[in-house]
């Protein structure tokens, strides 16, 4: 079975996308255009790797180029006219949430322990009983002591991250990750705040990255849980 897949919504009339950008149309529905695909409804585990990837990369030649309003992954309908009866209530919002993503896109800042902070600290092996427990109060008193600080400097970067943004959103932290945020911010902001991350993270013995720009997946805001009807 053939459907349609929605990719992302752009302004009408906006620029065109990269060259590098998978075959794909636009479809033209009053105050924005929706990307979409045409595809099988149910592709194999293989096919669907190569369709994640071809879905995010054309994002990515439509953000180099002006706004655009990611939709998540897998969103299908059986034809232009489900899409339509599927949008037609949100094409306002989703018009006014395109306007105040141009300019922008999504970044992700994210700290880990430096090598020295992952490192595990040997045990104390002293020769008497009380320098062991003077030795062991040491350690535990400086590990709370750089877990102190490291706490500041991180709410610290955050803070200073979140005033950059124009948006911001906290994100779960993997290990080893400490923290993880997820930013919207124009590519002046992210530099300005990219620039001193390898000083402070050598300050504080962390390792802080900026990665971006990203299509705004994080900061499209539109729902999409009953657009189908296949």
């Amino acid at each position: 079975m053939r459907v349609l897949q929605l990719h992302g919504l752009i302004s009408p009339g906006g620029p065109a996308p990269a060259p590098a950008a998978p075959p794909h149309r636009q479809l033209p529905l009053g105050p924005v255009s929706a990307i979409v695909t045409e595809g099988a409804l149910a592709p194999t585990e293989d096919s669907a790797l190569d369709s994640l990837l071809a879905h995010d990369r054309l994002l990515s030649c439509y953000l180099v180029r002006g706004p655009v309003m990611p939709v998540r992954f897998g969103t299908w309908f059986s034809g232009p006219r489900a899409l339509q009866a599927a949008l037609t209530e949100r094409l306002d919002g989703c018009a006014a949430r395109l306007e105040a993503l141009r300019g922008h896109a999504e970044y992700a800042l994210t700290v880990e322990p430096g090598e020295a902070a992952q490192a595990v600290d040997a045990a104390p092996s002293p020769k008497t009983g009380r320098d062991f427990l003077w030795r062991r109060k040491l350690r535990r008193d400086t590990r709370l002591e750089a877990s102190g600080a490291r706490g500041l400097a991180l709410r610290t970067l955050g803070q200073r991250a979140v005033e950059l943004a124009a948006e911001a959103e906290p994100r779960p932290a993997r290990a080893p990750r400490l923290s993880e945020l997820s930013l919207l911010m124009t590519s002046a902001k992210a530099a300005h705040l990219r620039r001193p991350l390898p000083g402070w993270g050598a300050e504080h013995g962390l390792v802080a990255r900026l990665a971006g720009p990203f299509p705004p997946y994080s900061f499209a805001h539109v729902s999409m849980e009953t657009p189908t009807d296949v």
